[in-house]
């Protein structure tokens, strides 16, 4: 089975759902492909073109776009990068497109600094659009997280961040199954929060 997770780092709902999956993947070890997301560029009011070549979208997708580099230049440091950056926002509170907060988590993961230089080279907010438009024509994507698989996609959102193994692998299998075996469930929302 390969699943395709979308992200962005500042998501909280995204870092809910990974953090589930980061148990999950601890007794079910399937690939996971993950999929940038720029939640910046899903409502503009200026054209596309402007969007993309804004110092507003260069900066608020460092991220994004060093995930991109480490996951193509040094691919066996990504999951860990890629953890390392949510537990930075959601757990440390950083500002994860503060050019520093990601060269000390590529320095305490040794990964090169070198990549973060690369991270500034627009050519990887080209790759980022690319990715990200792909993702809104293939699949209608529009936020995160989305998981794809089968070419089938929900989006799903998790209240709360993972405290428990066994509960996290029964949730991720539920919406596994569910996209899988039940493409007539197209929503199932709780209409009051619990907790």
């Amino acid at each position: 089975m390969n699943l395709t997770i979308t992200y962005d780092y500042r998501c909280p709902f995204t870092w809910n759902f990974h953090s589930h999956l980061f148990s999950y993947l601890k007794s079910q070890p399937i690939e996971v492909d993950f999929q940038p997301f720029f939640l910046d560029a899903t409502h503009i009011e200026e054209s596309a073109d402007k969007f993309w070549q804004s110092a507003t979208a260069f900066e608020n997708s460092r991220a994004l776009r060093l995930s991109l580099v480490v996951k193509e230049k040094a691919n066996e440091k990504f999951n860990y990068f890629h953890r390392g950056v949510f537990e930075l926002r959601f757990k440390n509170f950083k500002d994860v497109n503060n050019v520093d907060v990601l060269k000390e988590l590529c320095s305490t993961l040794n990964i090169d600094q070198e990549l973060v230089k690369i991270g500034e080279d627009g050519q990887y907010l080209d790759k980022l659009r690319e990715i990200h438009e792909n993702l809104v024509s293939k699949y209608e994507i529009f936020g995160v997280p989305s998981v794809i698989l089968e070419n089938k996609s929900v989006f799903v959102r998790l209240m709360n961040e993972s405290n428990e193994d066994l509960r996290s692998e029964k949730l991720l299998s539920f919406i596994i199954n569910a996209l899988k075996d039940f493409p007539e469930l197209n929503e199932f929302k709780h209409t009051k929060l619990f907790s």
